[in-house]
């Protein structure tokens, strides 16, 4: 399995049946990744499966995949940036944009929104 990759299999009781609940961990290519003692901070991607699957991505900042800002000073430019990072998680989970159901958007300056 690839470095990126990381499957964790729990175990669940339902009404007296053992239901395995799969999670996996992605770091997707092209995604900078917050480093903490030489292991990655946090997973960009988290997919749960079991009846059925779900995937959660971390909240994206308007980085490149060098970690540097891209358009600073530039709402367009970040939110665009922004998009393609989430773009590129979801793709790595064999999703699309279409997939998405539900998103939360932070902003520092409204006025620029």
């Amino acid at each position: 399995m690839p470095r990126s990759r990381r499957i964790i299999e729990n175990r669940i009781i339902r009404k007296g049946d053992a239901m395995a609940i799969k999670r996996e961990k992605i770091q997707p290519k092209g995604i900078h990744v917050r480093m903490m003692a030489g292991q990655p901070a946090y997973s960009q991607v988290v997919t749960v499966s079991g009846t059925g699957r779900q995937i959660f991505v971390a909240g994206q900042l308007a980085r490149d995949a060098d970690g540097n800002c891209v358009g600073k000073g530039d709402m367009r430019a970040q939110i665009q940036q922004v998009g393609e990072n989430i773009k590129a998680c979801l793709e790595a989970a064999g999703a699309t944009l279409a997939d998405i159901v539900k998103t939360n958007t932070y902003v520092t300056d409204f006025e620029e929104f």
